[in-house]
């Protein structure tokens, strides 16, 4: 029993033993000994195992670093991050509401057939149906129907499931481009006149066949864009067309009135308002405020219309107009101020 007492021991797991030649004496009292205490409470062929592991781990990391390959560098954008946006805003009704724009502020549509060009020659061939099909709506959406219909062929020239979508839309896209595209009589005036009158016309029969469609607010973009070209004819043709100034100003009204939910309607008062500030400048020309033939009533007329229009537009919160109205606003006042002094 006393041998046994007296005999040595291995020591159990969790145990620790005191390293030969080595004692708590050696170290400095000042020192941190917890940090020799792993290593002191090992037993000698675990910290073996350990110390040749580590030594393993090493030489295999430093083989890793010296045979380590690059990975390619894909680009950012693929199709799916491309068209996500795109295909969001497509139903947007550009017609009521501005067009819809990126983080960056850029415009989606026109951005996104920057982007489509980028992914093609990145990825030359790659989901050209896709892309070509794309392409053709963001057009769409721009109004360049001749851009869209080429791209829309492009689709049709594949063997692609998207071919009985494409040519459904190309019709359409066909269809728009003949309306807004047509020749107008240029031989005359009012040749010209009654042919844009009659482009306007047809627009707005496509704004009944398409009611409820993603393409009446495209019909009605097209329609509001020949209301102004032929309200902006009228005023550059004023002086050669009887009753021209009260016919430009009933067709900006009527412009106005027709447009009362377009996204543009400020940028109509604004026109009105330039136009009436305009005709007050050119009546200043005509009849010198020093002279007998100027009449101040008239004058005044004319600002107050202008006035009366541009005040409307700065009032107007949320609109990009409205900084633009009070400037003009302003430039009204000046005018009209110095043009009183030298009328007196």
């Amino acid at each position: 029993m006393s041998g046994l007492l007296g005999a040595k021991r291995r020591p159990r797991l969790g145990e620790c033993k005191t390293l030969r030649g080595v004692s708590p004496s050696h170290f400095d009292a000042t020192a941190n000994t917890s940090l020799f205490s792993p290593m002191i409470c090992l037993t000698r062929p675990l910290a073996i195992l350990i110390l040749l592991a580590l030594l393993a781990l090493s030489s295999a990391s430093l083989r890793c670093a010296a045979h380590r390959r690059e990975l390619p560098v894909y680009p950012y954008e693929n199709l799916l991050s491309i068209l996500a946006d795109f295909q969001w805003h497509l139903e947007d009704d550009i017609y009521r509401f501005p067009y819809p724009r990126d983080a960056a502020g850029n415009n989606i549509f026109k951005i996104t057939i920057v982007r489509l060009a980028n992914y093609q020659e990145l990825y030359p061939g790659r989901f050209y149906d896709i892309v070509a099909f794309a392409r053709a709506q963001a057009y769409e959406r721009l109004g360049d129907y001749q851009q869209a219909i080429a791209n829309y062929q492009q689709v049709l020239g594949s063997n692609t499931e998207l071919k009985p979508l494409a040519q459904e839309k190309m019709a359409i896209a066909e269809e728009f481009n003949e309306t807004i595209n047509q020749p107008l009589e240029q031989r005359t005036l009012q040749g010209y006149m009654d042919a844009l009158k009659d482009k306007i016309a047809q627009l707005d029969q496509l704004i009944t066949l398409y009611e409820e469609t993603p393409y009446e607010a495209l019909a009605e973009v097209e329609k509001e864009n020949a209301e102004v070209e032929y309200a902006v004819l009228l005023i550059e043709n004023r002086m050669v067309i009887r009753d021209g100034v009260e016919k430009a100003v009933i067709q900006i009204q009527k412009l106005i009135q027709d447009n009362g939910e377009s996204k543009r309607i400020y940028a109509h008062r604004v026109l009105l308002a330039d136009f009436y500030f305009a005709l007050a400048k050119e009546y200043v020309l005509l009849n010198d405020p020093e002279q007998a033939a100027f009449k101040i009533k008239e004058f005044e007329a004319l600002v107050s219309a202008a006035r009366a229009q541009y005040y409307q537009v700065e009032q107007a919160d949320g609109y990009e107009e409205k900084l633009e109205a009070r400037a003009k606003l302003e430039a009204l006042r000046e005018f009209a101020n110095t043009i009183a002094a030298r009328a007196r």
